[in-house]
């Protein structure tokens, strides 16, 4: 943490990335608590290796907010829907770094696939619609083989404003999904702070009941199988703090630190002089007529 601190105080990356940046450690620590108490695989190697991902979000989450998590429901929750932590319970994650892509088209099933038989997570292309970061998911034992028709995705967007903003995960941002495995979608709202007075998570669902109307006429809301948000699993975290995530631990104050952006002028070593200060300010990276020539 104090690398990251120190590397971040020239103000090298902006707000947004290091909102990213953050995301990403948080997901990592959380990664690595769970490589090191997870029980239920013998591989040798503890860091590169399969962890499920109720494993993961446990300890990614704080107590509590995992408790309200395990039991959320799908964004389309019909009478059979199950929760989380059974919806996902042969659901895997495998990564020990992540990958930039180098296209917005890349943020794929295909390319989900290919990394995760490479034990890599991905940081999307800049500027990605509606996704930051994503971890693919591979459903069934371990046995199994790595496939598209057994890929899920556990997709995530990062927000580091201090208002919460209001945000719809799209289950197929990856392109229309090739099998029935869930999707998690998860929306970081780390900017939050102390005046944000709300729920420290949302689960993101709508019950939707299956009765047949009288004369056995068609419900409007009969269960379509088809539907994907019958398996998208959609969650909003709220503030930067061990309230929200285990894997802070104790270190709220270093992680929003890196969360704020410095004021522009913050090194600059004549700032105590008001005319130096103010004429900085007036700088114009626009070449025009009046500031063309030099004056006298």
């Amino acid at each position: 943490m104090t690398v990251l601190a120190d590397a971040l105080k020239t103000g090298l990356l902006a707000k947004g990335e290091r909102g990213e940046l953050v995301a990403r450690t948080l997901l990592t620590v959380a990664h690595d608590e769970a490589a090191k108490h997870d029980p239920s695989t013998t591989f040798e190697l503890e860091f590169h290796r399969p962890i499920q991902l109720a494993h993961f979000l446990e300890k990614f989450l704080a107590p509590d907010v995992w408790e309200s998590v395990r039991h959320a429901k799908p964004v389309h929750a019909f009478d059979d829907a199950l929760e989380l932590e059974a919806a996902f319970a042969e659901s895997w994650i495998n990564f020990s770094h992540w990958v930039q892509l180098g296209s917005h088209e890349m943020f794929s099933w295909e390319c989900a696939t290919e990394l995760l038989k490479r034990g890599a997570a991905m940081q999307t292309y800049d500027n990605q619609q509606n996704q930051d970061l994503g971890m693919a998911l591979h459903n069934g034992n371990l046995d199994s083989a790595i496939d598209i028709d057994r890929t899920g995705l556990c997709q995530v967007q990062v927000k580091n404003s201090v208002k919460s903003e209001r945000v719809a995960p799209n289950p197929e941002a990856a392109g229309k999904c090739p099998n029935t495995c869930p999707i998690l979608s998860i929306v970081m709202q780390l900017g939050v702070g102390e005046e944000y007075h709300g729920p420290l998570v949302e689960i993101n669902t709508t019950s939707i009941q299956t009765d047949t109307p009288a004369g056995n006429t068609r419900s409007s809301t009969s269960s379509d199988p088809t539907d994907i948000n019958r398996r998208h699993y959609s969650i909003v975290l709220y503030g930067c703090t061990a309230a929200t995530y285990s894997c802070v631990g104790g270190h709220a104050a270093t992680y929003a630190t890196l969360l704020r952006t410095p004021a522009l002028f913050h090194n600059y070593s004549r700032d105590k002089y008001p005319d130096l200060l103010a004429a900085a300010h007036e700088l114009s990276p626009n070449m025009n007529k009046e500031v063309m020539f030099w004056t006298n």
